[in-house]
């Protein structure tokens, strides 16, 4: 994964850090699957050759180069295993780079958009509506 970018403006398009929801960090083809891989064919295009799935795999990107990575997952998550996230986190200590995996117990995947006790869920609003007031 290539971190630096050119400068616009004086202002430098390089990634500084990266935020991580519940990842799909490795893919698979056929039928051994390593932990927290995916199926390549939930990938389109990801199923055509062990090189594709290479690439699509965003773990057999993880340099030194790598900016710092905050990584969030739910350990109830039945659609990327959380096993996924702890491989990731691995992978990138293992080349030395910066990586804090929160682990949320009972969660599932895609739990950002589900409400919570404390939560209610987001409201919904036409863009030409004016917002409602309180």
């Amino acid at each position: 994964m290539a971190c630096s970018a050119p400068t616009s403006g004086g202002v430098s398009a390089s990634v500084a850090a990266v935020a991580a929801i519940y990842p799909p960090v490795l893919f698979h083809l056929g039928d051994t699957r390593p932990s927290g891989s995916l199926p390549a064919r939930s990938l389109p295009g990801a199923d055509e050759s062990e090189e594709s799935v290479m690439l699509a795999s965003p773990i057999e990107h993880v340099s030194p180069a790598l900016p710092p990575v905050m990584l969030l997952h739910g350990d109830a998550d039945k659609v990327v295993p959380v096993s996924a996230s702890r491989r990731y986190e691995e992978r990138v200590r293992a080349v030395g780079g910066k990586v804090d995996l929160h682990i949320f117990g009972g969660l599932p995947h895609g739990f950002g958009n589900h409400p919570g006790p404390n939560r209610r869920p987001p409201r919904r609003r036409s863009l030409r509506s004016p917002p409602s007031r309180r």
